[in-house]
C-alpha cells in the first residue's frame, strides 16, 4: 500500500492521523492522533532514490516511516477542525456521530489541512 502527501512543515512527507472521539461516544475515551512520516527528507538532492520514495509512505519498505503518537493539547487545531466538520454532518445529514478518523496536512507556514476522513460511527439518525 502507498500513501502520497504534500511538503510538509518538517520537509518530509507527513501525515496527521487523528481519532475523534464526540460528545455523544459512549467511550469514555480522549482523542488522540498519530504523525506518521516518511524517514526521507523531500529536498535531499544526495538521495539515490526516486522523489516517489521521498513523498511517499510505502508499508513494503521496512523502515522508511516513523508513527509517533499524540496526545494532550497538541491536538488542540486538529480537535477544532474535526469537531467543526462533526457538527456540519450532525445538523445537515440529522445524523449521531460518536467516532470519526480524519487525516490532516501541515503546510510550510504551519497551517492545518484537512484532507480526508477515514471513518465515522453514526449512532442513529435523528428523526
Amino acid at each position: 500500500m502507498q500513501q502520497r502527501y504534500v511538503f510538509a512543515r518538517a520537509m518530509k512527507a507527513q501525515v496527521f492521523r487523528l481519532f475523534y472521539m464526540t460528545g455523544n461516544s459512549r467511550q469514555n475515551k480522549a482523542s488522540y492522533g498519530f504523525r506518521i512520516t516518511n524517514n526521507l527528507s523531500i529536498l535531499d538532492e544526495n538521495n539515490k532514490k526516486g522523489y516517489d520514495f521521498q513523498t511517499v509512505v510505502n508499508d513494503m519498505v521496512m523502515h522508511s516511516y516513523e508513527v509517533h503518537k499524540v496526545s494532550g493539547k497538541a491536538l488542540q487545531t486538529f480537535l477544532q477542525q474535526a469537531g467543526q466538520v462533526t457538527t456540519y454532518l450532525e445538523r445537515g445529514f440529522q445524523m449521531r456521530i460518536s467516532k470519526a478518523v480524519f487525516e490532516f496536512v501541515q503546510d510550510l507556514e504551519g497551517k492545518v489541512w484537512l484532507i480526508g476522513c477515514k471513518y465515522l460511527d453514526i449512532q442513529h439518525q435523528v428523526p
